[in-house]
């Protein structure tokens, strides 16, 4: 009894507001297709032309793999933390504090790029328009959003992801309305622009614009830092509790994998 008293008490835990659809709208607002389309994707073009089309498709694969291992860890460990709670509680407490440094420096990082890009973007819109201080605007109203109800930023995010949609459907039709070559022949002859024209995009150039694609697909992870203010997060994030990715591995017949990872340290579910 006098034990138990002397234990410091649990922090407390996060409410889960968040239904599928709030976590849904969060992360693909996280990933961001406008600035994709519009920042990163132009980048692509320039280093692979037509070929930025393998590109995606090959990042895409990665991307989806990745994704599911995301889906594995979150269900297993749903709470506040992201990819730092999962690297530690699999490879130990140092590993989980490099990948906490990792994440401490993406997220200072991309913010700033991605206002510097849609500063850049609104500039073709109201020419002469000063980068930095849209930028910084972007900056503040981005802030402001984020402190927000969870709930409500769930709602807000999704308007701006429809609004997002809408923009890169826009872009989509008129480019398919207007096309100077096959469809078909991005896939079969990828080109690339040259200082004397056109040229077949090269091995190397693809693999340039895979590694760019790669980040322009980023952001599903975000799944992870919701899982806390999910509902039933184990339910609704597929993972262990889910098929196909059930085992019964560990000496008492239970389904989670994290039992049998080797030189695991957590007790078994």
């Amino acid at each position: 009894m006098l034990d138990e008293q002397m234990l410091p008490d649990k922090p407390p835990a996060l409410a889960r507001s968040l239904g599928v659809a709030g976590v849904l709208f969060l992360t693909l607002s996280a990933t961001t297709p406008a600035s994709s389309v519009f920042v990163i994707i132009p980048g692509m073009l320039q280093a692979a032309g037509t070929g930025a089309i393998w590109a995606m498709i090959l990042a895409s694969l990665i991307c989806v793999a990745t994704a599911f291992i995301y889906a594995e860890l979150s269900s297993a460990w749903p709470v506040a933390g992201g990819e730092y709670v999962a690297v530690a509680q699999t490879l130990g407490p140092m590993a989980g504090f490099v990948m906490l440094g990792v994440n401490v420096f993406n997220n200072v990082l991309f913010p700033p790029v991605a206002a510097l890009g849609i500063a850049s973007v609104m500039a073709t819109v109201v020419p002469g328009l000063p980068a930095v201080p849209v930028a910084v605007a972007v900056m503040i109203g981005s802030t402001l959003v984020a402190i927000l109800n969870i709930r409500v930023n769930a709602v807000i995010t999704g308007l701006f992801l429809l609004v997002e949609l809408a923009a890169v459907a826009v872009v989509m039709v008129l480019g398919f309305a207007d096309h100077a070559r096959p469809a078909l022949q991005f896939l079969t002859h990828p080109m690339v622009a040259t200082g004397q024209g056109f040229a077949p995009a090269s091995a190397a150039s693809v693999g340039v614009a895979t590694t760019i694609a790669i980040f322009a697909l980023n952001g599903y992870g975000m799944a992870v830092y919701f899982g806390e203010e999910m509902h039933e997060a184990r339910k609704g994030s597929p993972g262990p509790s889910s098929p196909p990715w059930r085992s019964r591995c560990c000496s008492k017949g239970c389904r989670c994998w994290r039992c049998c990872w080797r030189g695991s340290t957590l007790p078994p579910c």
